[in-house]
């Protein structure tokens, strides 16, 4: 099964942010569009990977690939903490 996905766009936003409240409504967490605290938004980015994997294991998916910034330490972190390895590549873009 193939998964796709496109750029959000401002038009999706209210989508969006409707997708999230229900998701943060179904792990019982309360949702915040300004939370900063970074031991929060750590729960909360487990938990969003925790459901992200759940669905794509439902859908037959069997591997995530995630793009992160070299300098963004914390993602990296926190990415190794739900199981996620480090790839011996590099990522190319061609901005059209």
């Amino acid at each position: 099964m193939n998964a796709l996905f496109q750029l959000l766009s401002e038009q999706d936003i209210p989508a969006l942010l409707e997708l999230m409240r229900e998701f943060y409504s179904s792990q019982r967490l309360h949702f915040d569009e300004r939370v900063a605290a970074n031991g929060i938004k750590r729960k909360l980015g487990k938990a969003v990977i925790a459901f992200a994997v759940t669905v794509c294991k439902q859908m037959g998916i069997k591997a995530l690939r995630l793009e992160v910034g070299r300098e963004n330490e914390a993602a990296q972190g926190l990415y190794r903490a739900c199981g996620f390895a480090q790839e011996p590549r590099h990522l190319f873009t061609k901005w059209l």
